[in-house]
């Protein structure tokens, strides 16, 4: 399945904190359903301006899920 959302809002429920203090989404609510990742996942740091913006690509073992977050503001890009 592969399904683009146009940046879709989503809510971040729990998330996993690396040895460095950095967060990663670990759980969200995507149509009223809550998907948990597993791993670690990859993440992108670019930026928009001033403005840092991170990208993450994370599974939950069956759909693979491209998230944003840019200043505080999480949305889904991609469900493949």
């Amino acid at each position: 399945m592969t399904r683009d959302s146009n940046m879709t809002s989503i809510i971040v429920t729990a998330f996993a904190f690396e040895k460095d203090m950095s967060s990663l989404p670990k759980r969200i609510e995507y149509e009223g359903v809550i998907r948990d990742f597993t791993g670690k996942g990859a993440c992108v740091d670019l930026m928009n301006g001033t403005i840092p913006v991170r990208f993450y690509s994370m599974t939950d073992g069956r759909n693979t899920y491209h998230l944003r977050n840019q200043e505080g503001a999480w949305s889904l890009l991609r469900v493949a």
